[in-house]
């Protein structure tokens, strides 16, 4: 996937909004985003990840502007 791209997460805090709002060199940067007003952003590399409760976000490769991105329950 070519950012920006959006996911809808749904994990037992509630449902979010994972956005996917650039590619740099080999970094994504993300925007976390619930009804609520709860707001967190990260960059991660290749190999990192980062979770939403219990749901696992993890970035296995990026190159050319373009990234994996897995996201699975705990």
């Amino acid at each position: 996937m070519s950012p920006p791209a959006e996911f809808e997460i749904e994990s037992e805090l509630g449902p979010a909004t994972l956005t996917v709002d650039s590619t740099t060199g080999e970094q994504v940067h993300f925007l976390l985003a619930t009804p609520s007003g709860l707001a967190a952003e990260s960059t991660i590399a290749p190999g990192g990840g980062f979770a939403y409760n219990d749901v696992a976000i993890e970035v296995p490769y990026v190159a050319d502007g373009s990234a994996v991105v897995r996201m699975a329950r705990e």
